[in-house]
């Protein structure tokens, strides 16, 4: 007994060994750079031109960079905030990215947290009505686009394809069916055979009179439940 208790005690000595051996390796190699990047960072924001924004974007596209620093949390939150960005850089129609919420990694990761938690209000039904009002609100305040919304959703949420059609239902019952549908249409190519989401969306295809369309959406639901045949008794399929 007391042999196989040493055994264990070793094992988790070794174990704790190494992972203070490999710690120390990396702040020797790259820790003591840290607070160099973050001061770079730091400053593209603060500078926020055209030319400090792509510095900033190249130095996430360095797989080096990312590769040894995502392990660190203010990093990590920046490689998921740069991705974003990426995104809503392409598209022309935005006018307002992630990046136009903070001008420093402090005030970005504020930001973003404020989104996450009052979505895991909503996940967790914690005040959940009141979550709802509050994130419709901050979000046409700040002009956030679907493109962030559905980005912290997918990387935050654990009942991701609920929250989706949660926040999408809410913004159908606001009248604001456009952004509904867009972040349905996201949701989808994430979850691509999600019941819910396809009948959600065949739904507001119905509501405005785009009835192949919507037929179309019905089409690519796999195995059919209750949730489909609600559809279709709605629209008069059945």
């Amino acid at each position: 007994m007391n042999s196989s208790h040493n055994i264990i005690d070793l094992d988790s000595e070794a174990t704790i060994k190494n992972e203070i051996n490999a710690l120390n390796d990396w702040n020797e190699k790259y820790g003591i750079y840290l607070s160099d990047y973050t001061n770079r960072i730091n400053m593209l924001l603060i500078d926020h031109s055209d030319r400090a924004l792509n510095d900033l974007s190249n130095l996430f596209y360095d797989k080096d960079f990312v590769e040894q620093y995502n392990n660190v949390p203010s990093i990590a939150h920046m490689i998921v905030i740069m991705t974003i960005y990426k995104e809503e850089f392409a598209d022309s129609n935005v006018t307002k990215t992630i990046l136009d919420h903070g001008y420093n990694i402090n005030e970005l990761i504020f930001h973003f947290r404020k989104i996450k938690f009052l979505l895991w209000n909503i996940e967790f039904d914690v005040d959940k009505s009141n979550a709802l009002v509050i994130l419709n609100e901050y979000i046409a305040a700040e002009h956030i686009t679907i493109t962030e919304l559905t980005y912290i959703i997918q990387s935050t949420s654990i009942n991701r394809a609920e929250i989706f059609l949660i926040f999408a239902r809410y913004l159908r019952s606001n009248e604001n069916t456009i952004a509904a549908l867009s972040l349905l249409m996201n949701a989808n190519t994430i979850f691509f055979v999600n019941e819910s989401i396809l009948c959600e969306i065949a739904d507001i295809y119905f509501q405005y009179g785009y009835n192949e369309v919507a037929l179309k959406f019905i089409n690519m639901i796999e195995h059919e439940s209750e949730c489909t045949s609600c559809l279709k008794n709605k629209w008069g399929l059945i």
